[in-house]
């Protein structure tokens, strides 16, 4: 994994080298925060790599070289503190605090076997950041030890107002592990809802679900994903932002299919792995046919307004929610903003700001499609999520269309690549094969001469996956293919 991440380095670094006269000042910082975030990742993968060396150390009784591959962990993990502090980034907080928490929780563990204190070899149990989970001693708490217990390494990497989030691994594969914070009627009725709707779910823009159980403390194992939008917002760009956009539709568009409408979607319920969005949460999901729940639990500056009313939620609250998304992706704020009542009136009688007097590169096709996914009244709203996604793919289209064309007319191929390879993904997205198809010979057509043979050839597996499909009639790219043309095309752009 470290030498990946710093194979990953090397690329952009020398990409950089390459086109530094062709990016402007915004786009050459961005890219070097994502090398020098790169460069925190790999030391942070390093630390866990010694304190899983100290695990195996401390299993195999040898304590004192455990305890001192421990030390060395935390003296790396401090000065990876300092540096994250140095840079202002702030994208690994909570990973830091969770290896100290862990790197203590092991240190404690060692020092009393060290001392023979038999007595305290069942913190071994104990999960990272249990102690401060607020969570008391009780046979609640003993349960959820004993869950995390048939795992190895959990840590807790996240929580929602009703749950906390665990990483874990279980059978040599990362995964997620959420449970819920207290056990009550309340929280018993969104897990088992949550896991009604979650069931019936498997789509590549939707978080996967592998197991759940209620015994021996309620839980869900679910795929992991290593970010989150929230976390990624501020640094995409509207082209950007409208393309993944264009993926959690592909999402919810297969969930609207299946009757089930979300009804919290906000940007840290839409998890990123390896570039691909994921829509998760779906404890206040809800079957078409339901009535609406009484559950207070939604994230005021994203609800439509008919949540709070509680009167006639459906389909077209989900679209008023992702077009609140749209607004704040696009001009890095939200539309309503105030205390819990001001919040509230504006979103019963305001209309928003409009985005293009926030954004200037909002144009006024885009500003249409925002607008009318946050109309108040849901019949001015589009009316699914197909007509939506259809106005979008038609403005991405032309969009991506036009610079294409503009760069190969100034002859700025550099360019020329990166919008190529964006039109190739976005036509996969859209199930439109034969286009992708096109472009993907015109991306191999630039890449014949500045990429690698490997990538060459990947590129000409894409193409005989994509061929091979249109041959037989089946109209929609495989998940495994999208996931593989994502990777290779960031290679692609890595080499321009």
């Amino acid at each position: 994994m470290i030498k990946e991440i710093l194979k990953d380095i090397s690329e952009l670094e020398n990409f950089l080298n390459q086109n530094m006269h062709y990016l402007d000042r915004e786009e050459y910082k961005q890219y070097q925060e994502i090398i020098s975030e790169l460069r925190i990742k790999a030391k942070l993968k390093d630390v866990e790599l010694k304190i899983n060396e100290a695990i195996t150390l401390k299993s195999n009784k040898n304590y004192s070289k455990a305890r001192e591959t421990l030390k060395k962990a935390s003296k790396l993990l401090e000065n990876i503190e300092d540096e994250t502090i140095n840079k202002r980034i702030k994208t690994f907080n909570s990973q830091i605090t969770q290896l100290k928490l862990q790197i203590e929780n092991e240190l404690i563990q060692i020092k009393n076997l060290l001392l023979g204190d038999e007595s305290t070899v069942d913190i071994q149990i104990r999960p990272v950041g249990v102690a401060n989970l607020g969570i008391e001693e009780d046979e609640n708490l003993k349960k959820l030890k004993q869950l995390l217990s048939k795992y190895q390494n959990p840590v807790k990497i996240g929580e929602g107002g009703f749950s906390y989030v665990f990483r874990a691994v279980k059978n040599g594969k990362t995964i997620a592990i959420k449970v819920p914070k207290e056990l009550t009627e309340l929280t018993g009725k969104m897990f088992l809802r949550e896991i009604e709707n979650w069931k019936k779910l498997n789509h590549i823009n939707i978080v996967q679900l592998y197991d759940y159980n209620i015994l021996p403390y309620p839980h869900i194992e679910m795929e992991y994903c290593e970010t989150d939008l929230n976390k990624i917002k501020n640094k995409l760009n509207i082209r950007d932002a409208l393309m993944l956009m264009f993926e959690v539709l592909n999402g919810l568009k297969y969930a609207h299919n299946k009757g089930i409408i979300h009804k919290d979607l906000k940007p840290s319920n839409i998890l990123i792995s390896n570039g691909i969005p994921k829509i998760t949460d779906w404890g206040l999901a809800k079957e078409e046919t339901s009535k609406s729940t009484t559950i207070n639990a939604l994230t005021l500056q994203y609800s439509a307004p008919e949540q709070i009313t509680k009167v006639g939620e459906d389909k077209r609250t989900d679209i008023y929610q992702i077009g609140i998304i749209l607004y704040e992706l696009t001009t890095k704020q939200l539309p309503f903003n105030g205390d819990t009542f001001d919040i509230l009136e504006k979103i019963k009688n305001e209309e928003p700001q409009k985005p293009s007097q926030i954004n200037p590169l909002i144009d006024e096709e885009l500003e249409r499609i925002i607008l009318k996914c946050i109309q108040k009244d849901k019949t001015k709203r589009y009316q699914s999520i197909d007509e939506l996604q259809k106005h979008l793919a038609g403005y991405l289209n032309v969009q991506l269309t036009e610079e294409l064309n503009r760069s190969k007319t100034q002859k700025d191929f550099n360019r020329s690549v990166f919008y190529c390879a964006d039109l190739v993904l976005f036509h996969l997205n859209n199930n439109d094969l034969k286009t992708a198809l096109n472009y993907l010979y015109d991306l191999k057509y630039y890449a014949e001469k500045h990429c690698s043979d490997d990538v060459i050839k990947a590129i000409n597996n894409l193409i005989e996956g994509v061929n091979y499909r249109i041959n037989e009639g089946i109209k929609e790219p495989s998940d495994e293919l999208k996931i593989n043309a994502k990777i290779i095309i960031e290679k692609v752009k890595m080499r321009f």
